[in-house]
């Protein structure tokens, strides 16, 4: 929704153009996303990449430890195993993010949502993975 408000209230031929109310989508998002940054890092996740609306992370080591010892022999299986795991734990902090958005914020709307695991994956440029 935020990118919606940023979209209508941020293009200039548009009705309802309001320069000062796009940026102010921004800055919240931005600061939103900061939160969110640090949040995860307690968590031990590792930043990958993050923008205005979205944050790409690894989870924490930890998780692979049996992965790694079960299927270092076969790394087709070792991979499907982490992507799984990676799967598992980002679905189980989704909720405990969104409540850590909700007690920082106050809005119940301002949500993350899992969408995908990138692997292998490679950021080369913003907006660009």
């Amino acid at each position: 929704m935020a990118n919606s408000v940023y979209g209508e209230t941020g293009y200039l031929f548009f009705p309802f153009y309001r320069k000062t109310i796009a940026s102010s989508v921004t800055a919240f998002s931005r600061e939103t996303i900061k939160k969110v940054i640090t949040f995860l890092e307690s968590k031990q996740c590792n930043i990958i990449y993050s923008d205005t609306n979205s944050v790409f992370f690894t989870i924490p080591e930890t998780h692979f430890s049996e992965i790694d010892s079960l299927y270092s022999h076969n790394k087709q299986l070792h991979y499907s195993e982490s992507i799984k795991k990676s799967i598992e734990f980002t679905k189980q902090i989704t909720p405990v993010v969104n409540s850590f958005i909700e007690q920082e914020t106050g809005l119940l709307f301002i949500t993350m949502a899992y969408k995908k695991v990138l692997h292998p994956s490679l950021f080369l440029h913003k907006k660009q993975y």
